[in-house]
């Protein structure tokens, strides 16, 4: 084969490498739902919803107070309670259970009052023996005016990367103790 055969060959190949790659983004990605309408910062929660209602992450929307108003599936498969049990509810009546007092709940209010994202990390409600543990991540959103219009929660379940550093500490403490 000849070198322009060659370079004829590779460019034929790439051209069907990238319809390939752009094929396969379009079976990945469907299409979402239509964007919010033009002037809007803020998707209405039926367009939320409709985008995240079977994502695997636990997702949860609260309104400006911190009353939860919706929930995904994820959150129901990772937290237990069903739908209606926490919707209605204040965010931080849910922490309470989990948190109980002390520095992280501080820094959650501290945080809420400051309208500032935050992420904690505590032991999974569905399981008081503190086998899993969950990030928490929280998100403002605000409007145009810069004002808060709902805060967006993600939790997602991280006992496996959690378990190496549990075992660490609990190792550091009775090497502590035996010295």
């Amino acid at each position: 084969m000849t070198r322009a055969e060659l370079e004829q060959a590779l460019r034929q190949q790439q051209a069907e490498n990238a319809a390939l790659r752009a094929e396969l983004a379009r079976v990945t990605h469907p299409p979402t739902v239509a964007s919010p309408e033009p002037g809007t910062a803020v998707p209405n929660q039926e367009q939320f919803a409709l985008l995240i209602r079977e994502t695997y992450p636990a997702v949860v929307l609260a309104d400006t107070m911190g009353v939860i108003t919706w929930v995904n599936k994820g959150f129901t498969a990772l937290c237990g309670p069903m739908m209606s049990k926490v919707v209605g509810h204040g965010s931080e009546s849910i922490l309470r259970k989990t948190l109980a007092v002390g520095p992280t709940l501080d820094y959650i209010r501290t945080s809420l009052q400051a309208k500032v994202a935050f992420q904690y990390e505590v032991p999974n409600p569905q399981t008081p023996d503190g086998t899993r543990w969950i990030r928490v991540k929280v998100q403002p959103i605000f409007n145009e005016q810069h004002e808060l219009a709902m805060w967006v929660g993600l939790l997602e379940d991280i006992t496996e990367w959690k378990k190496p550093q549990l075992t660490l500490a609990e190792s550091e403490r009775r090497f502590r103790d035996l010295a």
